[in-house]
């Protein structure tokens, strides 16, 4: 696959975690304990990949790789970057942003 190609894949993860984020947000928050307890859920997260899996598209979550806050796949590595998860501080909202790698 083409360095542009496999940007343009990457790309389509990321917006598809950013969305998938927002979803366990929105459910997450709807339990007992609020938004405080899902700040608390996300941020203690060993794996945040994990918490998404229900709120992705199996063959999404499939080419994704997840340690911690940091997310790879196949696309990624060719574009030459990783997906990172941001902390999720009070007044504001988690995010899941591109970092270039060497």
């Amino acid at each position: 696959m083409q360095r542009a190609t496999q940007e343009a894949v990457a790309r389509q993860q990321q917006a598809a975690l950013q969305t998938a984020l927002g979803n366990w947000t929105t459910a997450a928050s709807s339990q007992p304990g609020g938004l405080a307890g899902a700040r608390a859920a996300y941020n203690a997260a060993g794996n945040k990949l994990a918490l998404l899996q229900n709120y992705l598209q199996a063959a999404t979550y499939a080419v994704l790789t997840g340690s911690g806050d940091s997310v790879t796949s196949e696309a990624l590595a060719g574009a030459g970057a990783s997906l990172q998860f941001s902390a999720w501080n009070v007044g504001g909202a988690p995010t899941v942003n591109w970092v270039n790698t060497p």
